[in-house]
């Protein structure tokens, strides 16, 4: 789990992209996951996006203990 990696400066530039996508392979290839799962507040379209981007999908959405609507997003190791 990562929660905001990067330094607001260097948002927008992709490198949240190449980080999830890194991620996501390491997941699978290297731990052999079967699943990675990622959770959001549904306001935060900047981490839905990124999501989407690197090919997750919305699983289930919720409301969080502090009262916010959240997503969650998943993706599946392609056999």
């Amino acid at each position: 789990m990562y929660d905001r990696l990067l330094d607001s400066v260097y948002w927008g530039k992709g490198y949240g992209t190449e980080i999830c996508r890194g991620l996501i392979n390491y997941a699978f290839a290297s731990l052999k996951a079967k699943c990675v799962l990622a959770r959001m507040y549904a306001s935060n379209k900047a981490s839905v996006r990124l999501c989407e981007k690197c090919g997750m999908q919305k699983w289930d959405s919720g409301i969080a203990e502090n009262g916010k609507e959240f997503y969650e997003y998943s993706c599946f190791v392609k056999l």
